[in-house]
């Protein structure tokens, strides 16, 4: 027999805004979690609807969208975005180079 223990929830800003949601045996630790992870003192957890078995929280967490990592999994940053951020933060090093060995052979 499965056990009813988990909780279903939603970490929402102090002005309402979703910024999380998940599942958890403990509402009150995860919340506490929660507000240190993303600097959000105000924010609380919601729980949605009844406490229900850890397989049924799972697969409502799949179709919510939930990630694991603290961001919703539409939101969640692909290969492409990640590579293309280390390209920027490469193109801007070598920018400043130039910039720096330019200005340095113009010394008076």
């Amino acid at each position: 027999m499965a056990y009813r223990d988990t909780f279903k929830y939603r970490f929402l800003s102090q002005d309402g805004v979703e910024l999380h949601c998940g599942i958890t045996y403990d509402l009150d630790r995860r919340e506490s979690e929660h507000q240190r992870h993303f600097d959000e003192r105000w924010g609380r957890v919601k729980q949605v609807g009844r406490r229900t078995t850890r397989e049924a929280a799972e697969r409502w967490e799949r179709r919510q969208g939930c990630s694991p990592y603290g961001r919703r999994a539409d939101e969640d940053w692909g290969v492409g975005d990640v590579v293309g951020a280390a390209v920027t933060v490469g193109a801007l090093a070598l920018g400043v180079k130039l910039l720096s060995d330019w200005l340095g052979g113009r010394s008076t």
